[in-house]
């Protein structure tokens, strides 16, 4: 994938994922989120809620919509 420092992380993409959970010790941490989108080209078509200990910090977030109309959406948020 080009237009990307990391071009490795791009080369796999998942398909109806309901969560990811990690286990960290205690501690104060920036989290970093990656989104591509690679398959929609107009924006409402896929949406990302995403909590954080709980706590929604991204609601409806779309990926598209964020990049605009581009041929590649490389998206990154810290929280």
């Amino acid at each position: 994938m080009a237009n990307t420092l990391d071009p490795a992380l791009y080369q796999t993409e998942r398909w109806v994922i309901s969560s990811y959970q990690f286990s960290v010790p205690p501690g104060k941490y920036t989290v970093i989120l990656k989104f591509a989108e690679i398959y929609w080209t107009s924006a409402g078509r896929r949406l990302f809620n995403t909590s954080i200990n709980g706590t929604q910090v991204l609601t409806n977030f779309d990926i598209v919509a964020a990049q605009g109309q581009l041929s590649l959406r490389l998206i990154n948020r810290s929280l």
